[in-house]
């Protein structure tokens, strides 16, 4: 993993004294402290902090590995001066260069014009278009800073990960089908309304003792839990707190009996709670997540139900979590369909069906789209 450091540090051109460079020799003493097997399994052998240095690196290692990808496209097209090399050489073979619309009269032979070894086999150029290159337009990039005009109130703790997101995508937009404005704000539209202004991607148990009753009916019918376990109505900022043990009796209440999970006395609720991009809920979801991941992704199988949380600690699957959900479901072809209200509908119901939360999607769709514009030069 150390040559990934020197990798990145090459690209941008950093001095190894410079500030960045000194920011990753913190880094690569952190890997160093890593356990020797740890790339068996990241997840269980690295602790939390360790997890986001890991996740670090492999954010590095893709921006890395584009580049280098970016390098060899550019190899392939530096044949100009190929070309015209091989042109000249031609000339050179006849007495008298040709002039142009004329041919020569001098006789010649295949060994006079074989082309050179710079030159394809059949001795011809390509030509291009001068209009045609002149409305050439290369696809752009998203960027952390269009992210941060949707998530809003982002804590710089948070802007690694937002970083990861742009990453990822750019490398596999063409793979993820978020290869155009449209698609791309159709889909940050329903991350938007599951992780929120401040891209939360574990979902929180903490109510108010009338929001407890007033969103599950659980705490309807049983108003001494909600005050057991929410925090008091009217509470200020600051002293909205309730325990974990709270939450976690909350979940297992309000979701133990739904998407697949094994009933309200068992812990499914808590576990299978949302994550990720999308929030990924219940047994079911994360079943089938697992399932799933290695027909897109590759690799070895990922055991989601019994490691949860790698969806909310680890960037890869906090990301992928979200794009699974956009393939599986193909949204991208709803999302192709146009900009008005009842595509945006048709996606939240895919989302969550019986959310109420469709005019606020749609909204979030107008701000990223229409208004703001985020994504129209991608």
């Amino acid at each position: 993993m150390y040559c990934i450091l020197d990798a990145y540090l090459s690209r941008v051109g950093k001095a190894k004294d410079s500030p960045e460079a000194k920011k990753f020799e913190t880094l690569r003493r952190e890997i160093s402290r890593f356990p020797a097997d740890y790339q068996q399994s990241p997840s269980e052998k690295l602790t939390k902090v360790q997890f986001e240095s890991y996740a670090k690196m492999e954010a590095l290692e893709k921006q890395v590995t584009a580049w280098e990808k970016t390098k060899e496209k550019i190899k392939k097209m530096l044949w100009w001066d190929d070309v015209a090399k091989g042109l000249s050489k031609l000339n050179q073979q006849n007495d008298t260069p040709p002039k142009n619309g004329e041919a020569t009269s001098t006789p010649t032979t295949a060994a006079d014009t074989t082309p050179p070894a710079t030159l394809s086999a059949d001795g011809k150029a390509w030509f291009i278009h001068p209009i045609a290159l002149f409305n050439f337009k290369l696809k752009s990039c998203i960027t952390v800073d269009m992210l941060k005009r949707i998530f809003t109130s982002v804590s710089n703790n948070r802007l690694d990960l937002l970083q990861f997101i742009v990453n990822d995508i750019n490398v596999h937009m063409n793979e993820y089908r978020l290869d155009t404005p449209l698609r791309l704000s159709h889909f940050f539209t329903q991350i938007r309304q599951e992780v929120g202004l401040s891209l939360k991607t574990e979902e929180n148990f903490t109510y108010s003792v009338s929001g407890l009753k007033t969103t599950y009916k659980y705490f309807r019918n049983n108003p001494e839990d909600a005050i057991k376990h929410g925090y008091p109505d009217g509470s200020p900022k600051n002293l909205r707190i309730v325990s974990k043990e709270s939450q976690k009796f909350v979940a297992n209440k309000a979701m133990g009996d739904r998407l697949g999970n094994l009933g309200s006395n068992t812990d499914d609720g808590w576990n299978f709670r949302g994550r990720g991009l999308k929030q990924l809920t219940g047994r079911d979801n994360y079943v089938d997540f697992a399932n799933g991941y290695q027909e897109i992704w590759g690799g070895e199988y990922i055991d989601f139900v019994n490691n949860p949380d790698l969806l909310h600690t680890n960037y890869k699957y906090i990301v992928h979590s979200g794009v699974y959900f956009w393939l599986k479901y193909k949204l991208y072809n709803i999302a192709d369909q146009g900009s008005d209200e009842s595509t945006v509908n048709l996606i939240t119901e895919k989302i969550n069906q019986y959310t109420k939360s469709y005019k606020d999607r749609y909204n979030h769709f107008k701000e990223i789209y229409d208004t703001k514009k985020i994504f129209q030069n991608i």
